[in-house]
């Protein structure tokens, strides 16, 4: 348990110390991995984000 709780301690400190940037490179890399997550990261960020939601050609979509 107490291994557990640490590991999302040091987690979350990291997340606390990463640039936008760098937090951009890792959900995008995650989402790119998994269509499961990119879907939760998009939904998350649709809840969260003020303005519209992007069109097909901003996110890349063919």
């Amino acid at each position: 348990m107490f291994l557990i709780l640490k590991g999302h301690k040091i987690l979350a400190e990291l997340l606390a110390a990463a640039t936008p940037k760098v937090l951009s490179d890792l959900i995008l890399e995650l989402a790119d991995e998994w269509p499961d997550v990119r879907r939760e990261c998009f939904d998350f960020l649709k809840s969260k984000v003020d303005g519209k939601s992007p069109s097909a050609a901003d996110r890349g979509d063919r």
